[in-house]
């Protein structure tokens, strides 16, 4: 199912929870008003001066104002009984006016509001006749009638009342708890009624008493925040809710301690937030801590059910289905209510749509769509699930079906709350996809898709530039955008008219770069989430922007269709290595520097614990609640000074979210002659080539076929192959194969690259492929011989690297010429009776038995220093590596396909250590600054992992990368044979006599080619190794060389020492 699709029903769940949680947290906030506003007893004359009656009457009003602050249901019971005293002889007007005061406010709470605002009335005239008609005692009474006018839903009235308690403190310059009230009072009706802005106005107003003379209690502050860091969050203020719902925190653990059940509620609104940000692991944290809390207070009511819902709906989008389906039954064994059933319901359904169980997604919603059949069903639980049905209905092509339920959702919504909301808005864009997709009318998709976009410009927070505000994280506003844009390509395919072509790139582009622009202010981790989102949009504008060179002939579109494919890749590791750069070349103090590494260094520490420990079989809870804490508040920590980072250093901010990439012109002056970079962008039928030389920049557009698909699974499926029991038929297929992608990859640009270096940058699976071993279809096979095929290798050197601007980069421009490199070689030793229980995980690790040769051998050769055995361990390499110019790594690897920030090398396993002591991770190397101009890693499998659109070959290979190494050579897949270790050998004797990395790899290459037995000709066998990044010529240096040159220029020196002898010996005085 459509990523989209989901993301939209997420977000309307969610709006609804943060409703819900609003108006929730704002009535309790009037109540937290009520139950801790100032005894205004005490401002009474003395007591002294009561009669006896009056006296008795005094400590009964007392006393009830003091329980109701405590929330004793029976205060007014004594209250009530006490009405006998107000018989006979007169009562003192104020005590009189007090004591209407407190008996009014008790009767409201106890819902009998008719009766407390006729008390309260009753209390108002008494204190007009007793003090006037603006005395500061009549505000909260005021205050306490909009109350009770705000209960019964008489809102203007409220207004009134709480409007006129604000008058008349103003007008005698009080600033302290009942002007507190009063402004809040009035926030909460604002916010009720949807006025946002307003409201924001009255509690920032309130806020500011806060720390004065007249500030509230600690209770009345904790609640206060809360509330409004829920207003904040529902103007997109999320920073600022952020900070308010941490205040809120602090003052309730202060009151109650870190189990209070107040706290819950808090770290809900916290997690949603998170969510919301895309941060999805944050906002897991939040909701375990949330749930934890709810259990050992032996709370199993709704909140619980609502927090394990949540719980359900992170891990669901961190792929944890399995958890996620068993955390959202047992939210269902709780016996929710009817509204909150069908929302675990449909949260159940979501988990289905990813795992593609359609008789699952059936049997739900033919109970959901009963459920919200019952009339007294909240309505927008009922636009909710017509909009997920109708979704569903048109990925199954039903589109009249699909139409109606959104129709039916749109006029519900419209009736409900107005047509301008952001769930009317995304409706909107639903339905202009219905008529786009369905070819049916191209106008009225526009019309719909322009309605949206006008609905989300008053959404969109934006900065003085026109961008959107790196704070804002809610794109689900892109539907609309991007529909206009599809809508104005087919409009053009339909009736002509360029400028449609031209108003959908200015669309796309926009989009775009809002979109990069909330990418970077993420997390790393976190990018990778909406990238899934921005990709097929690359994708779609590629395709434009060829359209339009195709159709005006003009360089302008070809060089943006390039443009385009490049930012499209490996966006991720620019950023970071751009917000890296931003840390070190802005003004920003070495104080504030070493915060953010410490920082850092902990949250990858604390991160990497958690996993660990959630890899063992019997999980220790108390640990995992233990670093859950720690890395919440570190996160938190890190987050703020990250805000205060972009919000005091422009320099800084402007340099994090650059989202340019190479200009073509320079791209083409770092060119050399005889070097032709070739670009890839591959989608579902189609494939584009980029060719730039530093003459021309060339395109062609190739369509693909289930053919291609094919070719491509079965020559990146060759590293599975049983070279042993090779057969006739196995050759063939390869060659059939190989030359079937030749023909679509390199055949349409062989002339264009003829006769150059390759520089390739590859695309999506393509990262996975060894260009090497693709066979020139025209070149004759007569026989069964692996040695004499034309591979492309024969032809071309051939480098690789993840984007041109990467390859390019101004990251590795301090690694100066060095006329001799210092080598650091490592080759550990895996023997499994070295191992104790604490590294069971190493037990399956085989020894590689070629890797102390080749690192001895390379050493005798060009020299260096080697660490073998049990001394090549992990935190020597951390002291040492810093220091090398090259580092060769002969190790093992463990890639996590689904965790790559967790891909590690292994080292060498040292007697009592832990694991931590012997896996090196990539995110702990992407912390590493290293000086080294190239990176070996000579390893099992070392090359291998999970596909990442945009980042292809990366895995470890990547930490080295972003911590300044311009080069890395790597395998694709593990090579456990002397020919790895001959290639080794070859390339870094190439190296030394000179040669440029990618024309020593090509060498080494062939001569192991020429060389090998038909077996060993196998290319799986010597094709995984290949060059990444930089391939300028690297001074090895050779230690026999070094030799013959020191004898060289040592024997003339001899005879000229001893010509000199003689001479002076001849010599007479």
């Amino acid at each position: 199912m459509l990523k989209s699709f989901i993301r939209y029903k997420l977000f309307i769940y969610l709006t609804f929870l943060i409703c819900i949680l609003m108006q929730s947290t704002l009535v309790k906030a009037s109540f937290g008003n009520e139950n801790t506003e100032n005894n205004t007893l005490d401002t009474l004359e003395n007591i002294n001066k009561y009669n006896q009656k009056e006296k008795q009457l005094y400590k009964i009003t007392n006393v009830a104002d003091s329980l109701s602050k405590k929330g004793d249901k029976y205060a007014i019971v004594d209250v009530i009984r006490s009405k006998y005293l107000l018989e006979g002889d007169s009562i003192n007007d104020k005590l009189l006016a007090e004591f209407y005061h407190v008996y009014g406010k008790l009767l409201v709470q106890n819902r009998e509001y008719d009766n407390g605002l006729d008390t309260l009335k009753l209390s108002l005239e008494i204190k007009k006749k007793v003090y006037g008609e603006s005395d500061n005692k009549l505000a909260k009474t005021y205050n306490y009638i909009g109350i009770a006018r705000f209960r019964k839903h008489e809102y203007e009235e409220a207004l009134n009342n709480y409007n006129k308690a604000v008058e008349i403190l103003e007008s005698n310059s009080f600033f302290g708890r009942d002007l507190f009230d009063a402004h809040l009072n009035i926030g909460i009706v604002k916010a009720s009624r949807g006025n946002y802005e307003n409201a924001y106005t009255h509690f920032k107003l309130a806020s500011e008493i806060i720390g004065t003379d007249g500030s509230p209690d600690s209770l009345a502050i904790a609640r206060f925040y809360n509330s409004y860091g829920l207003l904040a969050t529902f103007m997109g203020k999320v920073e600022n809710a952020n900070s308010y719902f941490n205040i809120s925190e602090t003052y309730y653990i202060d009151l109650f301690g870190e189990d209070d059940i107040n706290l819950a509620k808090v770290n809900l609104n916290m997690g949603v937030n998170s969510f919301n940000d895309l941060d999805y692991p944050l906002s897991q944290l939040y909701y375990n801590k949330v749930v934890d809390l709810y259990l050992s207070n032996n709370q199993t009511g709704s909140e619980l059910i609502k927090a394990l819902n949540n719980l359900s709906v992170v891990n669901m989008e961190l792929g944890n289905y399995t958890l996620s389906e068993n955390l959202a039954k047992k939210a269902l064994s709780y016996n929710p209510d009817i509204d909150m059933k069908i929302v675990i319901y449909m949260q159940l359904n979501k988990i289905y749509e990813f795992l593609d169980n359609d008789e699952k997604i059936n049997e739900v919603f033919n109970k959901v769509l009963t459920l919200v059949g019952n009339p007294d069903i909240n309505p927008k639980r009922r636009v909710e699930v017509y909009v997920s049905y109708a979704n569903y209905l048109k990925a199954r092509v039903e589109n009249a079906k699909a139409y109606k339920y959104y129709k039916m959702a749109l006029d519900i919504e419209g009736e409900q709350n107005g047509f301008k909301t952001k769930v009317y808005a995304n409706i909107l864009s639903k339905i202009g996809n219905y008529y786009l997709d369905s070819n049916s009318d191209v106008d009225m998709a526009l019309l719909y898709f322009n309605r949206s976009i006008k609905i989300w410009q008053k959404f969109l927070v934006k900065d003085k530039d026109g961008n959107v505000d790196n704070s804002f994280h809610d794109i689900s506003f892109s539907d609309a955008y991007r529909g206009k844009s599809k809508a104005l390509i087919r409009k053009y395919d339909l009736v002509g008219g360029v400028n449609n072509l031209y108003n959908s790139l200015e669309n796309y582009e926009w989009l775009l770069d809002q979109l990069e622009r909330i990418s970077r202010s993420l997390q790393k981790e976190n990018q990778e989430i909406i990238r899934g989102e921005i990709f097929p949009i690359y994708n779609e504008v590629i395709n434009l922007t060829y359209k339009l060179y195709n159709i005006t002939s003009n360089n302008y579109f070809q060089k943006k269709s390039f443009e385009f494919a490049e930012k499209s890749k490996s966006a991720i590791l620019l950023a970071s290595i751009r917000n890296t750069k931003a840390l070190q070349t802005s003004d920003i103090n070495s104080v504030t520097l070493k915060m953010d590494q410490n920082l850092n260094e902990e949250i990858n520490a604390v991160k990497q614990q958690l996993f660990e420990e959630n890899q063992n079989t019997k999980k220790n809870t108390k640990m995992i609640n233990f670093f859950d804490s720690r890395l919440l508040m570190l996160l938190k920590k890190h987050d703020s000074l990250v805000r205060q980072l972009e919000k005091n250093n422009p320099k800084y901010y402007s340099l994090k979210y650059d989202i340019s990439v190479i200009d073509i012109n320079e791209l083409k002056n770092k060119l050399s002659a005889d070097e032709a970079l070739v670009e890839y962008q591959i989608m579902d039928s189609s494939l584009y080539i980029f060719v730039l030389t530093e003459k021309e920049l060339f395109t062609r557009r190739i369509n693909l076929d289930l053919n291609f698909y094919s070719s491509l699974d079965y020559i990146l499926n060759l590293k599975n192959t049983n070279v042993t029991n090779e057969k006739r038929d196995d050759f063939n297929n390869f060659v059939y194969h190989s030359q079937r992608l030749y023909d679509v990859l390199v055949s349409p640009i062989y002339n264009n690259i003829k006769g150059n270096n390759l520089l390739i940058i590859p695309s999506g699976i393509l990262g996975y492929l060894p260009f090497e071993i693709l066979i020139n279809p025209d070149s004759k096979v007569n026989e069964l011989d692996y040695r004499n095929l034309n591979y492309l290798i024969r032809d071309f050197p051939i480098s690789y690297s993840y984007s041109s601007t990467l390859r390019f980069s101004s990251l590795f421009a301090n690694k100066s010429f060095k006329t001799k490199l210092d080598i650091l070689f490592m080759a550990p030793e895996y023997d499994k009776n070295m191992l104790d229980s604490s590294q069971k995980s190493l037990v399956n690790l085989k020894k590689l038995p070629f890797a102390l040769t080749e690192v001895e051998d390379l050493h005798s050769e060009f020299g260096g220093k080697v660490y073998s055995g049990v001394n090549a361990d992990k935190s020597r390499f951390m002291e040492t590596a810093p220091s090398y110019d090259v580092l060769h790594l002969a190790m093992h690897t463990l890639i996590n396909d689904s965790m790559p920030m967790y891909s590690k090398l292994v080292f060498s396993p040292m007697a009592g250590s832990d694991e931590n002591d012997i896996f090196l991770n990539t995110s702990e190397i992407y912390k590493m600054n290293l000086k080294a101009s190239m990176v070996t890693l000579s390893a099992c499998n070392t090359g291998s992992g999970i596909l990442k659109r945009g980042e292809g070959i990366m895995s470890l290979a990547r930490g080295f990368v972003f911590a300044g190494v311009p080069s890395v050579v790597m395998t694709l897949w593990e090579v456990q044979d002397e020919t790895g270790l001959k290639i080794m050998q070859l390339y870094y004797k190439f190296l030394s006599d000179g040669y440029k990395k990618d024309k020593a790899m090509q060498m080494a290459k062939i001569e192991v080619l020429n060389s090998s037995n038909m077996i060993k000709s196998h290319p799986n066998y010597w094709s995984a190794y290949i060059i990444t990044g930089d391939t300028a010529e690297l001074n090895i240096g050779n230690k026999k060389s070094d030799l013959w040159l020191l004898l060289l220029f040592s024997i003339p020196i001899l005879f000229m020492l001893l010509f000199y002898k003689k001479v002076m010996t001849s010599v007479k005085y």
